[in-house]
């Protein structure tokens, strides 16, 4: 009867311990890039559903409009900045430096749109905000990223929301000749949002006269259809 030698008892063994630790090297790996890939899809989702639920969008803005929605409307001239815009008699306008802004408030006492006690005390809440600004194109810092494309009449450019947890503004930017650039700032109102529990939304939406969300986005993009810079009449 053959004996089987230490050396080969010891080879076997040192094969056996090889094999053993090369399928748990393989399982580990295989484990921890299943979870790594787990995660991600995790993050993504995550990422992707606290977006959508603190993400302000703007309502598509290339619908048509018709000529009864401005019969009423007053046109604003600014030569200065070379445009004309349509507006309701219900937005109060103010102008400062290079700056043209459209207005609406309701009363309600607050902190600001975003309701922080480090703002100003006001007693009326801002449901419609929009600044119009010319910028040499140079002289901007442009985000690193852009949420969507936005056109509507004659203005077609990029937007990108700056904002967080349902507060923060809706920029556009509409590249114009020599070298400049429409900048139009959106406030957005955190109380329309659903995402604090800091505004007493019942009694915004029964003040009298109060915009609504899809008012002030329907109301923006009518604005918008009706821009025109002197160069292009």
């Amino acid at each position: 009867m053959e004996t089987v030698k230490p050396k080969n008892k010891l080879r076997s063994l040192q094969n056996l311990l090889a094999l053993s630790a090369a399928t748990l090297i393989i399982t580990v790996w295989s484990t921890v890039s299943f979870l790594a890939y787990q995660n991600k899809l995790l993050e993504k989702y995550s990422d992707e559903s606290n977006k959508s639920a603190n993400y302000i969008v703007p309502t598509p803005a290339n619908a048509q409009f018709t000529d009864a929605t401005t019969k009423d409307w007053t046109t604003y001239k600014n030569e200065t900045l070379g445009f004309e815009f349509m507006y309701p008699l219900k937005l109060k306008i103010f102008e400062k430096n290079n700056s043209v802004t459209l207005n609406h408030s309701i009363p309600y006492e607050n902190y600001g749109n975003c309701d922080m006690i480090v703002d100003n005390f006001s007693k009326l809440l801002n449901d419609f905000n929009v600044t119009f600004e010319l910028k040499v194109s140079e002289e901007i810092e442009f985000p690193s990223y852009f949420d969507g494309n936005y056109q509507s009449g004659k203005l077609s450019g990029k937007w990108y929301w700056a904002g967080a947890e349902g507060c923060g503004p809706n920029i556009y930017y509409f590249p114009q000749q020599g070298g400049k650039t429409l900048v139009i700032t959106q406030d957005t109102l955190q109380a329309f949002s659903g995402i604090s529990t800091m505004w007493d939304l019942d009694k915004i939406l029964s003040s009298p006269n109060v915009i609504t969300q899809k008012e002030y986005d329907e109301l923006f993009s009518q604005i918008l259809s009706t821009f025109r810079f002197y160069s292009e009449l």
